[in-house]
């Protein structure tokens, strides 16, 4: 039998803290003992200074497990938080209704099993909290209207309403290769979130990730008050590992594999820092590991490139071998942080 990504074997025998490996809801997460690497002091700071965010991250970086969180502290499950810094800061855990959608598991080939996708997943949400069929029993076929009509009805129902998107840009990635495709789905979601701007009213909160930044004028227009925190330095760790935290939520681990290595904890720390570190956010903000990798690791004890086999973006594999850049002449290439700002659909460069 496993429980987040270690055997039930191994974790008696080791009796070490079970690794969250492939677990990307909150409170699996911590109703299953697995570690969680406690981010919940940044996420507050955001949920009171702000309303509405934006945040890109690579795949596999803990941005569906950053949503999850999100989604339990606004349904006030302080139950959760037992332990971590959320729930002995003196947080008054309000409850909000809580409309929460992944984009990337909507699976289409036509615009029309697109919003109807969009449309059922509007629908599971308004059966969570009561509200039975509205797509059939108001007609609703397009994902738009069923989002307005859905926030409306919980504001006056619940209160406050708040939104939380995982790969918000999923769908138009799905078709980058085919610009003229993809420029209509891209018309699609914006029409879409749009609906977050009309109902600004009768929003707590909204957030939304992905792994691009498509400009807010393509995507966003009209959603000004979306405030994007993809290369703030206060966030710049929200997700990720950062080196205090790998050493201690995984100390036990690491002291496991060094002794079986026959090496010290410095030298073990300094070999997972050549293979998984290096991502910064922020010039001055902490770098970070890929948690994916980390997680691998510990579990396997063996250094691989462990993100390359699931989180390699198969979009951005189809724009290189339609450009003339050479994957080689990538290495060691240092480019301006111009090159990462903002892109439209139908001109992206690939580096």
């Amino acid at each position: 039998m496993t429980f987040c990504g270690i055997t039930e074997e191994s974790s008696m025998m080791n009796n070490l803290p079970k690794l969250p490996i492939g677990i990307q809801d909150f409170e699996k997460l911590r109703q299953n003992g697995c570690v969680y690497v406690d981010k919940t002091e940044t996420i507050h700071r955001l949920i009171t200074e702000g309303v509405a965010w934006f945040l890109s991250r690579p795949r596999r970086f803990g941005k569906s497990l950053l949503i999850s969180t999100l989604a339990a502290i606004f349904r006030g499950r302080r139950d959760l938080f037992e332990g971590l810094w959320i729930g002995d800061s003196g947080y008054d855990w309000p409850t909000h209704p809580v409309i929460q959608l992944d984009m990337s598991r909507i699976t289409f080939e036509t615009p029309e099993q697109f919003q109807s996708e969009l449309v059922r997943q509007l629908d599971e949400s308004a059966t969570q909290h009561g509200l039975e069929s509205i797509a059939s029993s108001h007609g609703f076929q397009r994902g738009a209207p069923m989002l307005d009509y859905l926030i409306s009805r919980l504001a006056e129902e619940k209160g406050k309403v708040v939104v939380l998107i995982d790969e918000y840009d999923k769908p138009i990635l799905n078709d980058i290769a085919d610009t003229a495709r993809a420029l209509a789905m891209r018309d699609r979601l914006r029409d879409f979130y749009t609906i977050l701007k009309a109902q600004d009213r009768n929003l707590r909160a909204v957030f939304l990730t992905g792994v691009s930044r498509f400009s807010k004028v393509s995507v966003f227009s009209g959603i000004n008050q979306l405030e994007d925190i993809t290369y703030a330095r206060e966030y710049g760790a929200i997700v990720g590992i950062t080196q205090t935290e790998l050493e201690s939520a995984f100390a036990d681990h690491l002291d496991d594999i060094a002794r079986e290595e026959g090496i010290s904890a410095p030298e073990l720390l300094t070999q997972i820092r050549d293979w998984y570190n290096g991502y910064r956010f922020h010039p001055t903000a902490e770098a970070v590991y890929n948690p994916f990798s980390c997680l691998l690791y510990l579990r396997n004890r063996e250094f691989q490139p462990w993100w390359f086999e699931t989180g390699t973006p198969t979009f951005l594999i189809d724009l290189l071998r339609k450009s003339s850049l050479s994957v080689a002449s990538l290495e060691r290439k240092v480019v301006s942080s111009n090159a990462f700002s903002s892109f439209e659909v139908d001109r992206i460069d690939p580096l």
